[in-house]
């Protein structure tokens, strides 16, 4: 679709522009933390003390192929690797805070031998230790993902083959969005594919640490606000809470800089891809921002004023502006405007 509409913009009377935004939709897995809420069995369990386990989040990372996913799956110059935590296009990316674990099947392969997997039974997958709580059985890891989204089906199915050789079983299952979202809230799964919305860290927090007890979506409180944090997560919860009444940009860039480096440096997710929009800009409009998108907060609708989006009166549309004539109502209910109260 994409090239398509390029392909529509490089005509000399196409009435819009083409050209790629920044890398701001970078997509990733969620490994779940949680040992309080969905936890149904000694498997549950098992699995998400391992996945509490730096080792075995390295491993993972070690065993995609960024590269080969880019360019073979999403053959397009907008498509490039993606480590966790923010986008590169986010006001707050510092590459130099980036820790990246790249793909390393071998590297792979030692950390999940340091961790006392074997394949004990040799039918190529690897046996859970005998010191674990489900001692012998095989590794075999759940993925879900939105059937919905095909861009997820595909960057997960692109999975399976290396995890396999390294012994995992990853087993991807499509289910709808209200299924998935259901059980993402209730905690009901091992691993979650789906994009992040970390690009305004400073805006939705909750897409990069423990902000409240239902934030991180991977590592939401139990019954009773009952959560164990590790070590790295209480230090992202400390440094986030501190945002809230900065004042400086620079210390907020120093801060968010120290998030990201504990996030990647963690693999706190997995980052798998990061794409750029691709965003179309109509001819007839005169005057858009030169820092356009003017916000990653919400879409372009919604993040600027109604009379910024100018166009001369000979090529307006004749219902396009109907229902847009601002009023003092219209201001009070945007949430770009605030009014502050004074006494």
């Amino acid at each position: 679709m994409v090239s398509l509409v390029f392909a529509a913009s490089q005509n000399p009377g196409a009435d819009f522009v083409f050209q790629w935004g920044p890398f701001t939709m970078p997509y990733q897995i969620n490994l779940n933390y949680s040992l309080y809420a969905g936890v149904k069995s000694d498997r549950d369990k098992a699995l998400r003390l391992l996945f509490r386990r730096n080792e075995f989040r390295q491993a993972l990372s070690h065993l995609i192929d960024r590269e080969g996913i880019c360019e073979g799956v999403f053959p397009a110059p907008n498509v490039q690797p993606f480590y966790g935590g923010y986008p590169s296009g986010s006001a707050y990316y510092q590459e130099d805070k980036v820790v990246k674990y790249p793909y390393d099947p071998a590297a792979a392969k030692a950390l999940l031998a340091d961790l006392g997997f074997k394949d004990t039974d040799g039918d190529g997958i690897l046996n859970w230790p005998e010191d674990s709580l489900i001692s012998g059985a095989s590794l075999i890891i759940e993925l879900i993902t939105e059937a919905t989204e095909p861009e997820h089906v595909v960057i997960a199915e692109a999975l399976v083959t290396d995890f396999r050789d390294a012994g995992i079983d990853l087993r991807v299952k499509n289910i709808q969005a209200g299924l998935f979202i259901q059980r993402e809230e209730s905690q009901d799964y091992d691993l979650a594919l789906g994009r992040s919305y970390a690009a305004t860290p400073w805006v939705r927090p909750d897409e990069v640490g423990p902000v409240s007890e239902i934030s991180p979506s991977w590592h939401t409180a139990g019954p009773g606000g009952q959560r164990d944090l590790l070590p790295f997560e209480q230090r992202i919860e400390e440094l986030l809470a501190a945002t809230v009444t900065m004042t400086s940009s620079e210390e907020r860039k120093k801060v968010f800089g120290e998030v990201l480096q504990l996030y990647t440096e963690n693999v706190y997710t997995v980052g798998i891809l990061e794409m750029a929009y691709p965003m179309a800009f109509a001819k007839r409009h005169r005057n858009y921002p030169l820092d356009f998108p003017a916000t990653l907060y919400n879409w372009y609708h919604n993040s600027l004023p109604i009379e910024i989006r100018w166009c001369p009166e000979e090529l307006q549309l004749p219902w396009q502006y109907q229902d847009l004539i601002p009023t003092p109502e219209f201001y009070r209910i945007q949430e770009w405007y605030h009014i502050a109260d004074v006494e």
